[in-house]
């Protein structure tokens, strides 16, 4: 069993480290402005009125929750639960989080099940054998 299985955990092992990506840094002005500009595209993303709801990290930690009134080219308001509208500046917004997942996130959860799957029935078949 250990020669069967040994190679089908290393290969998966190889296609998870295939599938790994680097993380990069953009130090100084060109990655706050990068960074300012992702979360201007994820606000826009998202759309606005009372069913764009959202969840927003600044970079001191605070979070905020509620939706989207109003998107501008340096801030958007962010009307919170209580009713209060807050003027959130894109530069200072840490991670943009909506409702629910996107489509691409329910696609990749959807497709590891899968693949999944496939891993444990292999294991299984090679086991009985």
């Amino acid at each position: 069993m250990l020669k069967r299985s040994l190679p089908l955990a290393l290969s998966l092992l190889l296609v998870c480290a295939a599938c790994a990506r680097p993380a990069s840094a953009h130090p100084g002005q060109a990655g706050e402005s990068l960074a300012a500009a992702k979360v201007k595209a994820k606000v826009a993303k998202l759309g606005t009125g009372e069913k764009a709801c959202i969840e927003v990290t600044l970079l001191d930690r605070r979070k905020l929750r509620g939706y989207v009134r109003e998107a501008r080219d340096e801030d958007f308001i962010l009307v919170h639960k209580s009713g209060d509208d807050v003027r959130v500046p894109y530069s200072q917004v840490r991670r943009v989080g909506g409702s629910r997942p996107g489509r691409g996130a329910r696609h990749a959860i959807a497709i590891s099940g899968i693949f999944g799957l496939l891993v444990v029935s292999a294991m299984l078949a090679a086991a009985s054998k």
